[in-house]
């Protein structure tokens, strides 16, 4: 084996570089997490918190140029297909498929990746946290978390909050914000339920329609009546999602969002409303809700199959059972 020199500063641009790709999910629309507010009341127009908090993970983008795809040689997919030769099955071929059908390099798709399945994977699987060791084959949590991804990839919405944005043709203010106060209360207040947002909403889409997908978990609102309307409330909302993070990553990383709209009448169940900044509900803090806004917001039914992968092998990595 041949040694190579490596100047230092080419070694600290090239960390730098690797540790700024990984970082990429964590940091586009990242807000810092304030302290999680103090339960003082059970007045759900106030705060409310899921019964059970997502879990943070990898979004495993398609991209060529970024880490850590479901593709990757040892990667989750990868180890799959070894487990299924172990076991004197036949290679199902996930890597080549998970290559074939989910593998980006053009400009514009670095965004591509499994955030909707990480999402809901998060909220619908408990948390892997052991390497499960079968027949000689290690998955560590991180590739038990790929492979969730992967299947709830495919998950179904059952409940549905707002349209996509995808272009002129569809309406940029959407997902309106009487709709999004409700399902945000209803949701997480009432039931106890995380909620997948894509945060990527607004007219900072007008030109770049992208999909990133995040587990709302918690809320804490604020309520301002208009003096001269009191009809018309102004609101800031603060929603705690659980970010995505590191591949390896266990437990839940905050990651805070504020946003600011009116609501007429009932704050429970208003009837009309509006995105707004945040000086027009007389706050000094900052925020422009009319440009960045939650898209959709979602709830997942689990998957019932994947062309590939299989549940019962799925079920068997997480609880490290031995040999069929």
């Amino acid at each position: 084996m041949k040694h190579v020199l490596i100047k230092p500063a080419t070694a600290i641009l090239g960390v730098l570089i690797f540790t700024s790709l990984i970082c990429l999910s964590f940091f586009i629309f990242h807000e810092e997490p304030a302290a999680v507010p103090v339960q003082v009341n059970n007045d759900l127009r106030f705060r409310g918190e899921a019964k059970t908090p997502p879990w943070s993970g990898w979004w495993w983008p398609f991209h060529i140029s970024l880490p850590n795809h479901l593709y990757d040689p040892r990667g989750p997919m990868d180890k799959y297909d070894s487990l299924s030769v172990a076991q004197g099955l036949s290679n199902p071929g996930t890597r080549a498929w998970e290559r074939e059908n989910h593998f980006a390099n053009q400009p514009g798709q670095e965004w591509y990746g499994h955030c909707n399945g990480w999402a809901a994977a998060s909220i619908l699987e408990p948390e892997p946290r052991k390497t499960q060791t079968i027949d000689r084959i290690s998955f560590n949590p991180q590739d038990i978390k790929g492979l969730l991804s992967e299947w709830h990839w495919w998950d179904p919405a059952i409940s549905y909050y707002g349209t996509r944005y995808d272009g002129p043709a569809n309406n940029i203010n959407d997902i309106n914000p009487q709709e999004f106060h409700q399902a945000i209360i209803n949701f997480i207040g009432k039931k106890g339920l995380p909620i997948i947002m894509d945060i990527s909403g607004g007219t900072q889409e007008i030109n770049n329609p992208q999909i990133w997908n995040y587990p709302a978990y918690q809320y804490q609102m604020e309520y301002s009546p208009e003096v001269n309307n009191p009809e018309r409330i102004h609101v800031r909302c603060q929603i705690w999602l659980a970010s995505s993070t590191q591949p390896d990553y266990l437990g839940t990383a905050p990651m805070l969002k504020t946003y600011y709209y009116w609501i007429s009448k009932d704050t429970l169940q208003p009837t009309a409303g509006g995105w707004e900044k945040s000086n027009a509900g007389s706050w000094d803090t900052f925020g422009d809700s009319q440009k960045d806004h939650p898209d959709f917001l979602w709830y997942p039914a689990p998957s019932a199959q994947h062309q590939l992968l299989q549940r019962k092998q799925i079920d068997q990595i997480v609880s490290g059972g031995g040999s069929r």
